[in-house]
């Protein structure tokens, strides 16, 4: 056996090895995935010259690599013997119908991540988040908040009704005063950060120790 078979062997057995992390996952591969899983091998393997195709009698993806293909089920070569593979970056040139009802169905990658920008930020804007005193003092009177006492080693943690921000006369101290179950609690707005801080939303106990007092 030439070094060059050894090579190919061993590479043929790399790859195999990659795809059978995926296992377990070939109903989603096989079933208007089969790009994107493609697109998995084609990034692995790219020193490899891999190249995506596309076949379109079955209408699925597969990855070319060193001359075989493969999909999640792992070496496909023997299931397209005679069939036409076309190189998915040709079809443009080819057939651009084919090519752009390829990217919007099967890729389909601007809108993917645009939807999944969106998304994220609609998830970021519902987790509670630590809110600034500017934010905190322009609330109307009645909004109920997070509020986090810091006091050295030791925190407080609950929910209060803002009733009135009040500058004290004699010292112009800027105050915000909460209602409580016993009547109302100050706090100074200049300690804000310091000693106590105000959240969306009641935060885990993880969300709260991974956001840190300045």
């Amino acid at each position: 056996m030439s070094e060059e078979e050894r090579k190919c062997i061993a590479l043929h057995e790399e790859v195999l090895r990659f795809i059978a992390k995926f296992r377990g996952s070939e109903d989603v591969f096989l079933n208007g995935c089969c790009y994107w899983f493609a697109r998995i091998l084609w990034e692995r393997f790219g020193d490899y010259d891999a190249v995506i195709a596309y076949e379109p009698c079955e209408g699925h993806f597969v990855t070319i690599i060193n001359g075989r293909a493969y999909d999640i089920r792992g070496d496909v070569a023997h299931l397209y013997w005679g069939k036409t593979l076309y190189a998915f970056d040709a079809l443009e040139g080819l057939d651009s119908a084919l090519y752009e009802r390829l990217m919007r169905d099967c890729r389909n990658f601007g809108e993917v991540e645009a939807d999944a920008k969106e998304a994220y930020e609609v998830l970021k804007a519902q987790e509670p988040r630590v809110m600034n005193v500017a934010e905190v003092t322009a609330l109307e009177a009645g909004t109920v908040l997070w509020v986090e006492e810091h006091q050295g080693v030791t925190w407080n943690l609950f929910p209060l009704e803002i009733d009135v921000s009040s500058i004290h006369p004699d010292t112009g101290t800027n105050y915000l005063f909460f209602i409580t179950y016993h009547g109302c609690k100050k706090f100074e707005c200049e300690e804000y950060n310091r000693t106590w801080r105000c959240w969306t939303k009641r935060p885990t106990d993880e969300q709260r120790k991974a956001t840190p007092w300045p």
